[in-house]
Protein backbone atom coordinates (compact mmCIF):
# COMPACT_ATOMS: atom_id res chain seq x y z
CA UNK A 1 0.00 0.00 0.00
CA UNK A 2 1.02 3.56 -0.78
CA UNK A 3 -0.05 6.27 1.22
CA UNK A 4 0.44 9.42 -0.13
CA UNK A 5 0.93 12.08 2.86
CA UNK A 6 -0.07 15.81 1.32
CA UNK A 7 -0.10 19.51 3.85
CA UNK A 8 -3.43 19.10 5.43
CA UNK A 9 -3.72 23.19 4.20
CA UNK A 10 -2.72 21.97 1.04
CA UNK A 11 -5.06 18.53 0.80
CA UNK A 12 -7.79 20.73 2.44
CA UNK A 13 -7.89 23.75 -0.51
CA UNK A 14 -7.84 21.25 -3.08
CA UNK A 15 -10.40 19.95 -1.84
CA UNK A 16 -12.55 23.14 -1.90
CA UNK A 17 -11.10 23.96 -5.30
CA UNK A 18 -12.35 21.19 -6.61
CA UNK A 19 -16.28 21.90 -4.96
CA UNK A 20 -16.43 18.39 -2.61
CA UNK A 21 -18.23 21.23 -0.20
CA UNK A 22 -18.58 24.97 -0.66
CA UNK A 23 -17.67 25.22 3.61
CA UNK A 24 -14.16 25.62 4.45
CA UNK A 25 -14.37 24.63 7.57
CA UNK A 26 -16.65 21.14 6.51
CA UNK A 27 -13.73 20.81 4.00
CA UNK A 28 -11.37 20.97 6.83
CA UNK A 29 -12.85 18.52 9.20
CA UNK A 30 -12.75 16.08 6.28
CA UNK A 31 -9.44 16.43 5.46
CA UNK A 32 -8.75 16.11 9.10
CA UNK A 33 -10.94 12.64 9.15
CA UNK A 34 -9.62 11.05 6.18
CA UNK A 35 -6.06 12.00 7.61
CA UNK A 36 -7.41 10.13 11.11
CA UNK A 37 -8.72 6.97 9.29
CA UNK A 38 -5.47 6.42 6.90
CA UNK A 39 -3.51 6.38 10.23
CA UNK A 40 -5.55 4.41 12.01
CA UNK A 41 -5.27 1.47 9.08
CA UNK A 42 -1.75 1.57 9.13
CA UNK A 43 -0.18 -1.46 11.01
CA UNK A 44 3.29 -0.24 12.84
CA UNK A 45 4.28 -4.26 13.21
CA UNK A 46 4.11 -4.58 9.27
CA UNK A 47 6.41 -1.65 7.83
CA UNK A 48 7.09 -3.48 4.50
CA UNK A 49 3.20 -3.50 3.51
CA UNK A 50 3.14 -0.44 2.84
CA UNK A 51 5.15 3.34 2.34
CA UNK A 52 4.52 6.79 3.15
CA UNK A 53 5.35 9.29 0.57
CA UNK A 54 5.19 12.75 0.95
CA UNK A 55 2.92 14.66 -2.19
CA UNK A 56 5.05 17.52 -2.22
CA UNK A 57 7.97 16.20 -2.17
CA UNK A 58 6.95 13.41 -5.21
CA UNK A 59 5.42 16.41 -6.98
CA UNK A 60 8.44 18.50 -7.25
CA UNK A 61 10.97 15.35 -8.78
CA UNK A 62 8.82 12.52 -9.37
CA UNK A 63 11.10 10.64 -11.50
CA UNK A 64 13.35 10.43 -8.15
CA UNK A 65 10.97 8.11 -7.00
CA UNK A 66 10.82 5.93 -9.86
CA UNK A 67 14.19 3.58 -9.27
CA UNK A 68 12.76 2.80 -5.87
CA UNK A 69 8.75 2.11 -6.86
CA UNK A 70 9.59 0.07 -9.67
CA UNK A 71 11.74 -2.38 -7.57
CA UNK A 72 8.66 -2.84 -4.87
CA UNK A 73 6.34 -2.94 -7.41
CA UNK A 74 8.18 -5.36 -9.82
CA UNK A 75 7.11 -2.46 -12.57
CA UNK A 76 9.49 -1.71 -16.03
CA UNK A 77 11.12 1.61 -14.92
CA UNK A 78 10.80 3.13 -18.37
CA UNK A 79 7.26 2.70 -18.43
CA UNK A 80 6.78 4.27 -15.04
CA UNK A 81 9.06 6.87 -16.35
CA UNK A 82 6.87 7.68 -19.25
CA UNK A 83 3.49 7.63 -17.50
CA UNK A 84 5.12 10.14 -14.40
CA UNK A 85 5.78 12.62 -17.42
CA UNK A 86 2.20 13.36 -17.92
CA UNK A 87 1.37 14.67 -14.01
CA UNK A 88 -0.61 17.94 -13.66
CA UNK A 89 1.35 20.55 -11.10
CA UNK A 90 -0.84 20.88 -8.01
CA UNK A 91 -1.39 24.57 -6.57
CA UNK A 92 1.40 25.22 -4.89
CA UNK A 93 0.40 26.62 -1.15
CA UNK A 94 2.12 29.53 -1.63
CA UNK A 95 -0.77 29.83 -4.23
CA UNK A 96 -4.07 29.87 -1.76
CA UNK A 97 -5.54 33.17 -1.02
CA UNK A 98 -3.74 34.57 2.27
CA UNK A 99 -7.35 34.36 4.17
CA UNK A 100 -7.89 31.07 3.34
CA UNK A 101 -4.76 29.97 3.94
CA UNK A 102 -5.29 31.61 7.48
CA UNK A 103 -8.14 29.99 8.50
CA UNK A 104 -6.72 26.89 6.96
CA UNK A 105 -3.38 27.19 9.16
CA UNK A 106 -5.10 28.03 11.94
CA UNK A 107 -7.47 25.19 12.00
CA UNK A 108 -4.65 22.28 11.61
CA UNK A 109 -3.11 24.40 14.28
CA UNK A 110 -6.21 23.69 16.76
CA UNK A 111 -6.81 20.54 15.46
CA UNK A 112 -6.09 17.04 17.26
Amino acid sequence: MLVLYRNPVSATFSGLRRGYTPNILEQAKIAEDNFIYIRSQMNPGDKDAWRVLVFEEFMAEPQAFTTGWAEWWNLDEAVLCEDLANLRRPVQGTDIPGPVRELLEGFSATAG
